[in-house]
């Protein structure tokens, strides 16, 4: 079954928490000296909020009810792109827009598909130099275009098995293209796969069952928050 994506053309927050990748650590509790031993993995998991969604009439209303019958709690994974906002990180020209760079393009009579969506294209292109194991941490990349790629920024692999995968740049060599990132590799990927830069994706599910609620005022007026958690 196909894993449908989050409609931001028609759900788009306008404040989120993305993307945060959250610590995996085990206590064993406190000894009586108060001492405390923590065990943790450096391979974290991400955790993501959008917030104040506007769902303000007929459409946007079944489109969440729509989601959150197919998300059924936490059952059922989504895979969730960052906001629209965020690509103003991108690695593009700093001559340039991103508001104009990203912009859906409509069809040839200036409508648009029934989601409000349009035909979008890629910007930065970025590969990957090599075949990476699972696990890797670091790449040698091939650069066509990302004149201001630097640390912090959030690409995602499209994985074959798990699909859309959130990383982000910790390190960025200008003059070797050797990039370090996290977290680890959570699937091995070959050379020339694509670092998505321009929509970073990651397959999520529901934080909790009740993550969807939705309340609305009268007629059918709301502002929801909705969070996630990474698949794995």
């Amino acid at each position: 079954m196909t894993v449908p994506v989050w409609p931001l053309a028609v759900l788009n927050s306008e404040a989120a928490t993305l993307p945060r990748l959250a610590p995996r650590s085990l206590s064993g509790g406190a000894s009586i000296s108060g001492r405390t031993q923590v065990v943790a993995s450096d391979a974290g998991v991400w955790v993501a909020t959008l917030s104040s969604i506007p769902v303000t009439d007929r459409d946007e209303v079944l489109a969440w009810r729509a989601i959150e019958a197919y998300c059924d709690g936490r059952l059922n994974a989504i895979d969730v792109p960052l906001p629209d906002y965020e690509q103003a990180y991108a690695p593009f020209g700093a001559d340039l827009s991103y508001e104009a760079l990203f912009a859906p393009v409509s069809h040839g009579d200036g409508s648009y598909f029934s989601d409000g969506s349009g035909y979008v294209s890629s910007v930065i292109d970025v590969t990957a130099g090599g075949d990476l194991a699972l696990g890797a941490t670091s790449m040698t990349a091939v650069v066509t275009y990302a004149p201001r790629l630097q640390p912090g920024q959030v690409f995602s692999f499209d994985h074959t098995n798990k699909g859309p995968r959130w990383y982000q740049v910790k390190s960025w060599d200008t003059e070797t293209s050797a990039m370090t990132f996290r977290p680890p590799l959570r699937e091995a990927v070959t050379s020339g796969a694509t670092l998505n830069f321009d929509r970073p994706t990651c397959r999520m599910r529901l934080r909790s069952d009740d993550a969807m609620r939705l309340d609305l005022r009268q007629p059918a007026w709301g502002n929801p928050s909705v969070e996630f958690i990474e698949d794995l």
